[in-house]
């Protein structure tokens, strides 16, 4: 067992040949030279006996590969290394990661456990992110992609975003050979690449392949189901558990310096101070917040300040008109709603904003900085409101009309604006609507668009109807009068030059329970996808 531990630590592990015992050498030239050398000679073969003895041969391979062997202590010397989870046990590690550089050529050595990824016909992966952060985006990957039953195959990839892609033109220039075995739920991956070809590489790929050679980088640790077919990688896991990927506490430099190497001895699964679960729980919260602050306060309030001023002329509410109350306590618990679920995205976030789309700019990505962007832009608006409200000119000033015009276009371009994130927000993976719904959210939130705009414009077309504009910004400045001023300062003759309020009332009231049915079963997709993912 020493013999062939000495064999397997000196030949296999190291990346280059050391002298050998004569036992070692023995064993070596019986066991795994030979094999090797044989496994492609007899691949060439096609007759069922050949496979059965290449499976074999394959087998004995991996059972070198598992032997438990006293390589720690080379690790650093020989090569660098890096165990996950930290601190385990060799034959108990989700993955064990290997390498050396010889000038230009990287040699890496993946041991990994499937156990828990395996699923029945599906192929399975494990892959090696070298990203600049500790967080998943535009990251060059090295990866062995397993099909299930007989078949394992290397590639150079490229996360774009949260979305990775097998990079084929890259992998066939800079692969310069791949050894696998696969044997008990457990894969071993031998790759050697040689980034002096990067040079070579397209316009494109160059900006995807990055030369993991030349500066530290986090390494990244992923494992997952596949494709048994066309060996395409799925998602990971986003949950919390020993499937959700490792990334190492520091960036590695992969080269070697002063003959040593630098081993990654740390590893984590969280890249903020919360847990993963608790990341969904504040995205849930945030999507119902957002909705029913938006389109249900907001907008009844919006429809309620525009069109129904003097809808209750002689009706007062805790000493002021009723549709000055219902407006601003609509708004105002609007506006906290949103500064609460603000902070509970930005603390799931780690404090962090997605401006930019990424390289490739899918659907997804370019969703992820527009969601940023009008999101941000609406909760500022919604924040300047209640200030711009407080230093509104009185009644009689000639600057009142002026106020009552900026004031509603601040507060339906605030609206417009947060539609769109909400929009924007179906593709994202944590709502994951688009993902469970397909299409099914775009229509009820296209709905609801379609039927405040109608509920608007009907509102519109009976004001004008009923009302020259001189009169109704005289009516509009009696009615912000009458929100404040006693009931016998009020002037008598402008409730009476309000018509249609009883139908203006109903389509408000329409408006309300039409918004509430929308954003109740919004509302129930996406707690229903929380609860589907749990």
């Amino acid at each position: 067992t020493e013999a062939v531990c000495g064999s397997w630590c000196s030949v296999h592990s190291t990346g280059f040949r050391q002298p050998l015992s004569r036992s070692d050498t023995t064993i070596t030239n019986a066991l795994i030279l030979f094999t090797f050398a044989e496994v492609r000679s007899i691949q060439e073969a096609a007759n069922e006996s050949t496979k059965m003895i290449v499976r074999l041969l394959d087998i004995l391979v991996f059972l070198l590969t598992v032997v438990h062997c006293n390589c720690e202590e080379r690790c650093g010397s020989d090569y660098g290394c890096w165990f996950v989870p930290p601190g385990c046990i060799a034959s108990e590690c989700a993955a064990s990661i290997r390498w050396t550089v010889n000038e230009t050529i990287f040699r890496l050595q993946i041991d990994a456990s499937l156990e828990d990824v395996r699923q029945h016909n599906m192929g399975a992966y494990v892959a090696l992110g070298f990203s600049d952060d500790n967080r998943m985006g535009e990251d060059t990957v090295i990866e062995c992609v397993y099909d299930g039953k007989e078949n394992v195959r290397p590639f150079v990839s490229y996360n774009d975003g949260l979305h990775n892609a097998q990079l084929h033109a890259a992998s066939e220039l800079l692969i310069l050979d791949a050894n696998f075995s696969v044997f008990e739920n457990k894969i071993f991956c031998d790759i050697e690449l040689d980034f002096g070809q990067h040079a070579l590489l397209n316009d494109v790929d160059k900006q995807k392949v990055r030369d993991v050679l030349s500066e530290p980088f986090f390494l990244q640790l992923a494992r997952g189901v596949a494709d048994p077919y066309t060996f395409a990688k799925k998602k990971h896991s986003l949950w919390d558990g020993s499937l959700y990927p490792w990334t190492s506490s520091k960036p590695i430099a992969l080269r070697s310096i002063s003959n040593r190497y630098d081993s990654a001895e740390d590893a984590t699964q969280s890249v903020t101070f919360i847990s993963r679960n608790l990341t969904y729980v504040l995205v849930t919260l945030h999507s119902l917040m957002m909705l029913w602050a938006w389109w249900f306060l907001a907008s009844n309030a919006i429809l309620l300040a525009r069109y129904c001023r003097l809808a209750w002329p002689s009706t007062q509410l805790c000493g002021a008109t009723v549709w000055f109350q219902i407006h601003r306590n609509f708004m105002v618990l609007s506006v906290g709603i949103q500064v609460v679920a603000f902070l509970f995205i930005i603390t799931q976030a780690g404090f962090s904003f997605y401006f930019w789309c990424t390289m490739q700019c899918t659907m997804e990505h370019f969703s992820k900085p527009t969601h940023t962007w009008t999101g941000l832009i609406a909760f500022g608006l919604a924040l300047f409101q209640p200030f711009f409200a407080w230093i509104r000119p009185s009644g009689i000033s000639k600057w009142r009309y002026a106020f009552n015009c900026l004031h509603w276009l601040i507060g339906m371009t605030s609206f417009i604006v947060a539609s769109v994130a909400m929009i924007s927000a179906i593709p994202l993976g944590k709502t994951a609507l688009a993902k469970h719904y397909a299409k099914l959210p775009n229509f009820w939130m296209g709905l609801y668009l379609v039927f405040f705009t109608i509920i608007s414009i009907i509102m519109e077309i009976l004001v004008s109807l009923t009302i020259s504009k001189k009169p109704r910004r005289e009516i509009e400045n009696a009615a912000l009068i009458f929100s404040k001023a006693p009931t016998s300062e009020r002037p008598s003759r402008a409730p009476h030059l309000i018509c249609n309020r009883r139908v203006r009332v109903f389509l408000l009231l329409l408006h309300a329970a039409g918004s509430f049915a929308i954003c109740s079963r919004l509302s129930k997709m996406i707690i229903d996808n929380y609860f589907r993912s749990h």
